[in-house]
């Protein structure tokens, strides 16, 4: 997900980058609701601190023995108006939210404009390129026609881009997953872990709102 800082503070050139990806898409949309946001930000902002000068003036009256039932009516009206203000917040910080979750990231500036992989510029070639004697298959169809990955069964446990691993695909990956998992506990110093299959839900929700 994009950071909004780096929005707010580079807008056109992320524009630039994400319409060579797509020219339709845009940040403008995200800008426009975080405008909106922070303006209601700051509102709320101002009559918290307005509410809490007023409740100190409530409490500096009430020794003095003077009536402050019309105050203490605005401190109330305040405390409403508070609350819209942060159910306005809350409502387009999720419609942003939802906006940077569906723009891709930024391609490096120094990615070529293209449609496809024909318009990539080579760089750098190391070794030759071996040539074989029989036509060459995308690793998918390899995979279908072996019966070691279901994409189609991931999608419907899933969603997109999920797949199922079976037979000799689910042994391969489990195998590369515990060889980086030895690799990093002997030669690296990581401590590996098995937390409890069941959580809180506290803690997944913690977890989630800290990492999205």
């Amino acid at each position: 997900m994009l950071d909004i800082r780096m929005i707010r503070e580079n807008p056109e050139k992320v524009n630039e980058l994400l319409k060579r990806r797509n020219p339709e898409l845009s940040i403008d949309g995200i800008l426009e609701i975080d405008v909106k946001r922070r303006k209601v930000q700051t509102q709320a902002d101002e009559l918290r601190a307005k509410r809490k000068n007023m409740s100190q003036e409530i409490g500096m009256l009430k020794k003095q023995g003077q009536n402050t039932d019309e105050i203490q009516a605005q401190v109330k009206e305040m405390g409403d108006e508070i609350k819209e203000f942060e159910e306005q917040e809350q409502r387009l910080d999720a419609e942003q939210k939802n906006l940077l979750l569906a723009t891709p990231n930024i391609p490096d500036e120094t990615t070529p404009i293209g449609l496809s992989d024909a318009d990539n510029v080579e760089i750098k070639r190391v070794g030759e390129v071996k040539k074989v004697n029989f036509v060459q298959k995308p690793h998918w169809d390899i995979c279908v026609e072996k019966d070691i990955v279901d994409f189609e069964r991931g999608v419907k446990l899933s969603q997109s881009r999920f797949s199922l691993y079976r037979g000799k695909g689910a042994q391969l990956e489990r195998a590369i997953i515990n060889f980086f998992l030895d690799t990093h506990t002997k030669e690296h110093g990581y401590e590996e872990i098995l937390p409890p299959v069941m959580d809180r839900y506290r803690t997944i929700t913690e977890i989630c709102a800290r990492y999205v």
